[in-house]
């Protein structure tokens, strides 16, 4: 084997090794050999700090780009494996000349995949400006454009997102700053936060928009929904341990409450009403109380209040 190589390969080692050292300013990073390579390049801690200590918190992946990388693309396999990872994945781009890098969310692509159920044949990020063709915006969502056959893809359904504005961006100058570094650290946990919350909407395919600027906290924005054939089935089986926990509740607040007061009577028909849907939802399938926990206990609980439960005596 000649002592040669690809000139860029060589680029993007570099970019992917100051990429590393930049993010190790506001995390604890492992590079994952290359190797073992299954789609992102680090495993990122976002650490806190408190005085002289740092704490260990959220996780996340990197995918690292050189700052040439005006967009990424998946295939439908590839894009299965996106919406299945448990970890948030943000896409890095480094610039040698500046040592700088930018951090792009791929956020929209999982809400998009939560209220839809098309097979998408190529997802593409765009992460630069001049990569995204506004004429793909929409008016319903100014940051994806829906499946569309182009001239240059004419068999092919393309989910196109834009990803060229960073969610945060900074350099090695930036890393000396304390008060930078502590503002990086509530953007990504945030961002890491609002991440977890949508993956736990998807199973009712229900999704929250972000509103967000460079190096600035989210916030949640508007609400999307979807709805799919399965939508009931799905929906009741994820709000199932929810439901049975209001229900707890509401039955010890019940018990608590002296009888015949409009307050207990308030909780008595709340609680009622949560045990009929309880019955409602088993008439479809999916039993939030199949050891019937909560109707033996308001049960329990009238008998308790009117002194006809032996136990209360």
């Amino acid at each position: 084997m000649t002592a040669k190589r690809e000139r860029h390969f060589r680029q993007g080692d570099l970019a992917e090794g100051l990429g590393r050292e930049l993010l190790r300013g506001l995390a604890a990073v492992a590079p994952v050999p290359r190797e073992e390579d299954v789609g992102f390049d680090l495993v990122a801690t976002l650490l806190r700090r408190e005085a002289d200590l740092l704490f260990a918190e959220s996780s996340f992946l990197v995918q690292v780009k050189s700052k040439s990388a005006s967009k990424l693309s998946y295939n439908p396999e590839q894009f299965r494996w996106f919406t299945k990872l448990s970890l948030p994945l943000f896409i890095g781009k480094v610039d040698l000349g500046t040592a700088r890098i930018d951090l792009f969310s791929t956020y929209d692509a999982l809400r998009v995949n939560a209220v839809e159920e098309t097979l998408y044949e190529e997802v593409v990020f765009y992460l630069s400006k001049g990569a995204w063709d506004k004429r793909f915006a929409t008016r319903r969502s100014r940051k994806t454009a829906p499946p569309v056959k182009t001239s240059d893809s004419p068999d092919k359904e393309i989910l196109r997102i834009d990803s060229s504005k960073p969610i945060l961006s900074w350099t090695m100058k930036d890393l000396m700053d304390e008060a930078f570094c502590v503002q990086a650290y509530r953007v990504l946990s945030e961002w890491v936060h609002l991440w977890n919350l949508n993956r736990g909407l998807a199973p009712i395919h229900m999704a929250r928009s972000i509103d967000w600027q460079t190096n600035q906290v989210p916030r949640f924005g508007g609400t999307f929904t979807y709805d799919s054939p399965n939508l009931w089935d799905e929906m009741f089986q994820a709000m199932s341990p929810m439901l049975h926990r209001l229900g707890s509740h509401l039955q010890s607040q019940h018990h608590r409450m002296k009888a015949g007061t409009p307050e207990e009577q308030y909780f008595e028909k709340l609680h009622e009403s949560v045990t009929n849907l309880f019955d409602y939802l088993k008439q479809m399938g999916v039993d939030p109380d199949p050891n019937r926990h909560q109707a033996r206990g308001i049960a329990t609980s009238k008998r308790q209040k009117s002194g006809d439960d032996p136990e209360s005596k």
